[in-house]
């Protein structure tokens, strides 16, 4: 505990600061938002229409096992606009945007996603129609994770991995730059997202 001296109404008065004041975060540009899709039900069951191809649309995911359809644009941006807005509102920033792109995984037994980055994006999305028993689950990993000993981690209860807890209907915002995956898929329900990539302009 560190104890101040300071002048009230010039007197002299003891102000107490607990050592947690004394340490201050820098960088923090690692987060996320997390929120329930607007037009969520509309949103599924559009996305249940697409009929679901048994391999991969992009390159990138070729280390994956993970079924990837591309979608068109013209068709989700409607369902994506009111959610961009509301995390516009959440930040409490403006921006101009274009959507770079939109897909559809598709996940069956054994499925999943090394882990990865969007870049050259600026923010990334992605849409959660279904949750389950046994259901892969999406994480982040801490790019600068290696710049801290081993011994500095174990001392200040760092941790480098962080798990959101996902509901059905959830939508949830990140810097591209930030690295993500899919753990194994260990249920025979298909597990569905929607991921898409935003330029800001």
């Amino acid at each position: 505990m560190k104890v101040l001296l300071v002048l009230v109404d010039g007197c002299q008065a003891q102000v107490c600061v607990s050592f947690t004041d004394m340490i201050h975060k820098i960088f923090d540009h690692n987060f996320f938002i997390q929120f329930q899709a607007l037009d969520k039900e509309k949103f599924y069951s559009e996305i249940e229409t697409e009929v679901v191809n048994n391999f991969n649309e992009y390159s990138w995911s070729s280390k994956c096992r993970v079924s990837t359809t591309r979608l068109n644009l013209s068709k989700y941006i409607k369902f994506l606009q009111p959610n961009v807005d509301e995390f516009s509102k959440i930040i409490g920033k403006n921006f101009n945007y274009r959507v770079n792109d939109m897909w559809l995984n598709t996940y069956d037994y054994g499925s999943y996603q090394e882990i990865h980055d969007h870049v050259p994006a600026d923010i990334s999305c992605v849409f959660f129609p279904n949750t389950g028993e046994k259901f892969s689950e999406f994480y982040f990993r801490d790019r600068s994770s290696a710049d801290v000993s081993y011994k500095l981690k174990q001392i200040l209860n760092l941790y480098d991995l962080w798990t959101p807890s996902i509901s059905s209907g959830d939508i949830i915002f990140f810097p591209s730059n930030m690295l993500h995956g899919v753990s194994c898929h260990l249920s025979s329900t298909l597990r569905k997202t929607v991921s898409c990539d935003i330029i800001i302009e």
